[in-house]
């Protein structure tokens, strides 16, 4: 039958284009979507600066 010859790989809906053109926000899958977080990780939004005088070892 048809369904047993369909290409199960092939896009969808989101997948049609491609997202590297878009801003690193907007990459994320479901983007503006309730239940979607503002942040992926914690690493990307990492400032500490370990010159400054409160990361130094010396009293």
């Amino acid at each position: 039958e048809n369904v047993y010859k369909r290409d199960f790989s092939a896009p969808t809906l989101e997948d049609h284009f491609n997202k590297t053109i878009l801003p690193k926000v907007m990459q994320v899958k479901n983007f503006g979507r309730s239940g979607r977080t503002k942040y992926t990780h914690l690493v990307d939004q990492d400032t500490t600066s370990f010159d400054s005088a409160w990361g130094q070892d010396n009293p």
